[in-house]
């Protein structure tokens, strides 16, 4: 049920955003055109309109941002972007919350290595913990 008001909620988000910008700056065309963008992800832009969500949230270079429960292995589609639109003087966090691990573990995945899709980005850190202990480092 929380997952389900999170999307919701993020899908208003994308959808208001979108309504106040027309095209995507340039620095957040750039992270969308990112070669290392797993080709599905970006079949997903057309309906996720991830620019609108960048501009409505006032994402910009240089800065620290979370992504709260970037999905399943593998998934973390804003955490990708994110990471090209804050660039290399900006942090992007992927938060993965425990509430799933037990569920992971029975598909024969790691909770705790959760994120090491994102290795090859130098400004993104994947978090695991419970959600009333999150913290970022910084």
């Amino acid at each position: 049920m929380p997952m389900t008001i999170a999307r919701l909620l993020l899908s208003a988000v994308a959808t208001i955003g979108v309504a106040a910008c027309a095209t995507a700056p340039v620095d957040i065309s750039a992270a969308l055109a990112d070669p290392h963008r797993p080709a599905v992800e970006v079949g997903r832009d057309a309906n996720r309109e991830p620019a609108g969500l960048i501009r409505f949230a006032g994402i910009r270079p240089g800065m620290k941002v979370v992504d709260l429960l970037p999905g399943a292995p593998g998934a973390a589609y804003f955490t990708r972007i994110f990471s090209g639109v804050v660039g290399p003087q900006g942090k992007v966090y992927a938060y993965y919350g425990t509430r799933y691990d037990e569920r992971l573990r029975a598909s024969g995945i790691d909770p705790d290595n959760q994120g090491v899709q994102l290795a090859g980005f130098g400004n993104v850190v994947a978090l695991h913990s419970s959600l009333n202990e999150f913290r970022t480092p910084e």
